[in-house]
């Protein structure tokens, strides 16, 4: 047997070593011949079998060679991989219930939302809708009142002015009465409606935060 024999025979029998430790133990005796500098036959004498030295080399790294226990070794590692797949199926299981518990609560939590919180939003936005009525509507009487206060002064001035020559006091008291009534419903009719034109956009603008609130609470429920 030579040089070449010898290695491929031990690396068949060495199959079952691990990789790391084959690779050291072909590398060795690959370095052995190297260094020994004698004939290739001399050396395998020297060393002995391919069989021999494969044993002894599994002896050292505590690997069984015989049929028996490498049977025993199988049957372990095969019940061992059954419990990890066991364990395995196991955690998917668990993971899966898990999730579906999840997504149940999250239903029942919708519905709870929706049984209480809609006739509450309902009494809510009803309530903000008849404030909101009773504001625009206050505030159109008080326009209403004051353009009414216009034009009773402008009547008053006409009445006034027509009593003028007939009776002199009392149609300066209605032209100056008049004039008084017209300026104060000018002036108030004015203030009315810059005041509409402050007080609707911040009331459009406080609805539309609350109401976006409103709708982010939806979401994180």
């Amino acid at each position: 047997m030579n040089r070449i024999e010898f290695m491929t025979e031990l690396a068949a029998l060495l199959q079952d070593v691990p990789v790391e430790e084959r690779k050291e133990a072909m590398q060795y005796y690959n370095d052995y011949f190297d260094d020994a500098g004698e004939e290739e036959k001399d050396v395998v004498k020297e060393l002995g079998s391919p069989e021999k030295v494969a044993e002894n080399i599994k002896k050292d790294l505590g690997i069984q060679t015989e049929i028996a226990s490498g049977g025993t070794q199988n049957t372990g590692a095969n019940h061992t991989g059954a419990q990890d797949a066991g364990a395995q199926n196991n955690g998917t299981q668990n993971v899966g219930t898990q999730e579906q518990s999840n997504h149940i609560w999250k239903i029942v939590l919708i519905v709870l939302v929706v049984i209480f919180g809609l006739p509450l939003l309902l009494g809510i936005g009803g309530g903000v809708l008849g404030l909101l009525a009773g504001i625009i509507a206050t505030v159109f009487s008080v326009i209403l009142t004051a353009v009414l206060v216009v034009v009773s002064g402008v009547l008053a001035v006409v009445s006034g002015i027509a009593l003028l020559i007939a009776e002199p006091a009392v149609g300066l008291a209605l032209i100056g009465g008049g004039l008084i009534a017209g300026v104060c419903g000018v002036i108030a009719s004015v203030l009315l409606v810059k005041l509409c034109m402050i007080a609707f956009p911040a009331a459009g603008r406080w609805i539309t935060k609350m109401w976006n609130k409103v709708k982010n609470r939806k979401k994180v429920a």
